[in-house]
């Protein structure tokens, strides 16, 4: 899911990652996440320009790598990596815990 998670508050992000672990009948399963990254500290990042977007206008939020470990786990998933690239986005993937 690209871009997603990021419109939502915790409580409904937890919801739609849960539904996604509900339907994974594989348990190799996994749910890949395209989003920005909050990098932790004082560092400038483009994430957070979009952050402060996204709170005023969606009612969402952009996340550090360990909001979506804490997203993940409270919907029955468990973060395994991710993957940065060369642009602001990042692969986030989960697995059932």
């Amino acid at each position: 899911m690209k871009s997603i998670i990021h419109d939502w508050d915790d409580a409904h992000a937890i919801t739609i990652l849960r539904n996604c672990a509900k339907a994974m009948r594989d348990p190799a399963g996994r749910v890949i996440l395209i989003e920005l990254l909050i990098p932790q500290g004082d560092e400038p990042s483009f994430g957070k320009w979009v952050d402060v977007e996204m709170l005023a206008m969606a009612g969402g939020r952009e996340r550090t790598e360990f909001e979506y470990g804490e997203l993940f786990a409270a919907a029955g998933l468990r973060l395994a990596r991710v993957v940065r690239s060369a642009s602001p986005f990042c692969a986030i993937e989960a697995v059932k815990a």
